[in-house]
């Protein structure tokens, strides 16, 4: 819901910026999907029912649909009332969050984006 704070957020946008917005959806289960050269390296839980987990087909069609991808990055997706499986957001590795992801495959995420980065 706008408020005061949200609605001076927009002044310092560009007036031709585009937004995307989406219907709300009742979010049944969260997962990230962490993935380094186009390979799910893991896939971790993160909130609400654990054991509603979302379409692996669809997980893997997302992956294999995002053509630009950066090197590594992680990909959140949900489990709706429905059953449906969703995408939530795409993050870049050097703006990711870890969620039960082993620390040392997430700092090696982390290098090999910033070295594309900085390549």
């Amino acid at each position: 819901m706008p408020n005061a704070t949200n609605a001076s957020l927009l002044n310092f946008m560009p007036q031709d910026a585009e937004v995307y917005v989406s219907d709300i959806i009742d979010i049944v289960s969260e997962f990230r999907v962490y993935v380094v050269l186009g390979e799910i390296i893991a896939v971790k839980h993160y909130k609400k029912a654990w054991e509603k987990v979302p379409d692996k087909a669809f997980i893997e069609n997302a992956i294999k649909q995002y053509a630009t991808s950066p090197i590594a990055y992680g990909i959140d997706f949900a489990v709706i009332d429905s059953g449906e499986t969703v995408v939530l957001e795409v993050n870049d590795a050097c703006n990711l969050g870890n969620y039960g992801l082993d620390s040392t495959l997430y700092g090696e995420m982390i290098v090999s984006r910033w070295l594309e980065i900085v390549g």
